[in-house]
């Protein structure tokens, strides 16, 4: 847990080295909300056979363990936080998937894109 706080610790130094905006990042919120769009994508790729569900399962826990890391506040918030965004991830799978209307459903898969490219910016990785 001590390597995860050291982590977490590290991407506030990163996110205050590109200016004042990113250094006021809410961490746990972050990082729940990441956590709920990933189980969505989870269970989505799940529900269409893609093997990218493993994946996203990673990714799911990956975010899971760092809000673990950083919320010392009620675990209310960060739960309903990471509700309401696999909500809306849903919503735009839902949308790029099964919707009717080409133009919404372009843009539902651009969205959904935009947002998970976030979430994996806040990672460590390559």
């Amino acid at each position: 847990m001590c390597a995860l706080k050291t982590l977490a610790m590290t991407l506030v130094v990163l996110a205050s080295s590109h200016g004042a905006a990113r250094a006021m990042i809410d961490l746990p919120r972050e990082f729940a909300t990441c956590a709920g769009r990933y189980s969505a994508m989870m269970e989505h790729a799940w529900l269409m056979q893609a093997p990218e569900a493993a994946e996203y399962a990673r990714l799911r826990a990956a975010f899971l363990a760092l809000v673990d890391a950083v919320d010392d506040g009620p675990g209310g918030v960060t739960i309903n936080r990471r509700v309401e965004a696999k909500a809306a991830q849903a919503e735009l799978l839902r949308m790029a998937t099964f919707g009717t209307e080409p133009g919404r459903a372009t843009w539902a898969r651009q969205r959904s894109e935009a947002v998970l490219a976030g979430c994996r910016a806040l990672l460590l990785e390559g």
